[in-house]
């Protein structure tokens, strides 16, 4: 089974520089724990007027908080690929005159994680202060006896913003012509080229 690194980014895309008000704390995004309990009601995103020309919306909307903001087109897709980590905090997304330009978008949030990388034999720099957290991977070699075979999307346990993708959900997601990411071999991955 091979595995893929998503990334998200567009140059054109609208770009998201801060939670809803009343949102968790940014960290807890990150973690792999439920958050819909703590998500406010009628939550909103907003393009941020630091980049006034790029307004497209995009499937995997383009921040800079690291998070997976979806279209309803993946959530839906997610849904009939039964992806049974997935939980989604429902947000309307706005314009830069903060007008709703798409009411049906979520934040991703992914549950819990998986042992994928191979401390071992991967290059990698250790965080100097999460003990056991990877700040960056140079080279990424797979522990696969750490994923287990239902995972088809999920968070790294040691880099939980290093989202890995399997083969068959990949090959869904290329076919739905998805926009706003990219999903590149896992193994092997830098992730300073992307």
């Amino acid at each position: 089974m091979d595995y893929f690194v998503l990334t998200t980014g567009s140059e054109q895309g609208g770009v998201i520089d801060a939670l809803p008000a009343g949102s968790p704390k940014g960290w807890k995004f990150h973690e792999g724990i439920p958050l819909a309990k703590e998500f406010p009601a009628k939550a909103a995103l907003v393009f941020t007027p630091n980049f006034p020309k790029q307004r497209k919306l995009e499937d995997f909307q383009p921040n800079i908080m690291g998070l997976l903001i979806v279209s309803r087109r993946v959530r839906e897709l997610l849904e009939s690929q039964r992806v049974e980590n997935a939980e989604f905090l429902p947000v309307a997304i706005k314009d830069h005159r903060k007008k709703v330009a798409a009411p049906d978008y979520s934040i991703l949030n992914l549950l819990g994680s998986e042992d994928a990388i191979d401390l071992g034999r991967s290059k990698v720099e250790m965080d100097t202060i999460i003990d056991g957290d990877v700040s960056r991977v140079m080279k990424l070699v797979l522990n696969r006896k750490g994923i287990r075979p239902e995972a088809k999307m999920f968070r790294c346990t040691r880099r939980t913003r290093l989202v890995l993708v399997r083969e068959d959900l990949r090959a869904a997601i290329a076919g739905a012509g998805l926009t706003g990411c990219k999903l590149v071999p896992a193994e092997g991955f830098d992730d300073l080229m992307y």
